[in-house]
């Protein structure tokens, strides 16, 4: 045989016979729940609005639609529970010209649905859904609009989150059992911020406008325990760079818009651009088998639309 090639043996890891025969899948799944919210508000002053709303949901248990090489893969995940705590506050000036809402929150979690990883006797490590047994995110966030002049409109939104895993035993991308608790819940970006400009006025029967966005969010983790790195095999390339696989690294973008609408806003033409200054980022990180792949993000883009409203 050639270098680094050997005879398949056709027995599994654990030294059963191998027929990589492929079948049918069935099973079912069959659950039940009850939803509540309650809250209160309360009008404070003029324009002052406070609120505080407990609510529980759940996101139903489903089977896993994947590209699997093993059952195990299709196995279900049971439903996830959220019980959420949140008090916040509307409020607006006389003259309308401030807007502004925020709130502060605290979600926990029961049997969160996440991609793990499973190890399977043929295949080694996969792929799979998997429930988180607890875990919990805690934030704020903050939503203002501020017109300066008459068509002009600034705005600044912006939030904060804390997510954390407090209970789970699972598998880490070498196979061995790890305990995850402690660590941050994959694509929750701590802090994310939006800037806004936008900009209006008449000219005859047009309405001419310009706007200006800028958006930025921190780092975030493609992978339950990604901020521990890729954790390999003995056998893995030495050469390979494994400290921050699983990290999406934060960025920020410019969008811009022109344009005019015409009869009282009955048709409009506006041209955009996104992510103008060609900014290069990644969204996602993904390992499949041997294979590590990171999905860039939408670079430049430009274009027009064109509207009609029918009366």
């Amino acid at each position: 045989m050639g270098a680094g090639c050997a005879p398949l043996d056709n027995t599994t890891l654990d030294g059963t016979p191998a027929t990589y025969l492929p079948g049918e899948f069935r099973d079912t799944l069959a659950e039940h729940n009850v939803s509540w919210r309650a809250g209160v508000d309360y009008k404070a002053a003029p324009g002052v609005l406070l609120y505080a709303n407990i609510a529980k949901g759940y996101k139903a248990g489903s089977f896993p639609i994947a590209s699997a090489a093993t059952f195990e893969q299709f196995l279900p995940v049971v439903q996830e529970s959220l019980l959420s705590y949140e008090a916040g506050f509307k409020l607006s000036s006389s003259d309308r010209r401030f807007n502004a809402s925020g709130a502060a929150f605290y979600y926990d979690y029961r049997n969160k649905q996440l991609r793990g990883k499973i190890v399977d006797p043929i295949f080694g490590v996969l792929d799979a859904l998997d429930n988180i047994p607890k875990s919990r995110m805690l934030g704020l966030e903050l939503d203002t609009t501020y017109s300066p002049a008459n068509g002009l409109t600034l705005g600044l939104s912006g939030s904060y989150l804390n997510s954390k895993i407090t209970s789970f035993i699972g598998r880490d991308t070498a196979g061995g059992v790890k305990d995850y608790a402690g660590s941050v819940i994959p694509y929750t970006p701590k802090y994310q911020m939006r800037l806004s400009a936008d900009y209006k006025w008449k000219i005859g029967n047009a309405e001419p406008f310009v706007g200006i966005v800028y958006s930025v969010r921190s780092k975030a983790l493609a992978n339950i325990g990604g901020d521990l790195g890729l954790v390999v095999t003995p056998d893995f390339r030495s050469s390979v760079p494994v400290s921050k696989t699983y990290t999406i690294d934060g960025y920020g973008l410019f969008d811009v818009r022109a344009g005019a609408s015409f009869n009282d806003g009955q048709w409009s033409v506006m041209l955009f651009g996104k992510n103008v200054f060609d900014k290069y980022y990644v969204t996602n990180v993904f390992t499949d088998y041997d294979t590590i792949a990171r999905f860039a993000g939408q670079p430049a883009t430009y274009g027009v639309t064109v509207s009609f409203k029918m009366r």
